[in-house]
């Protein structure tokens, strides 16, 4: 049962989480929805670094090639 209850949060989570992606970025959710998960982790960094720059942040450190 605890095991089910974990599945129900963790689909819950992701569900939020691709919601909130589509809803900053203005990409489509079904488009979102088809992400590994790896890439929603790099789209949703990403996206918060531009939402800093944009806001007149500067971000402490952006993801380049080099460090990939």
């Amino acid at each position: 049962m605890k095991l089910l209850k974990s599945l129900e949060a963790e689909t819950k989570a992701i569900i939020e989480d691709i919601a909130t992606l589509a809803l900053y970025s203005g990409q489509s959710y079904n488009e979102l929805w088809n992400f590994t998960h790896e890439e929603r982790l790099i789209f949703s960094k990403v996206l918060q670094s531009k939402i800093k720059i944009d806001k007149g942040i500067k971000p402490s450190q952006e993801l380049t090639q080099g460090m990939v």
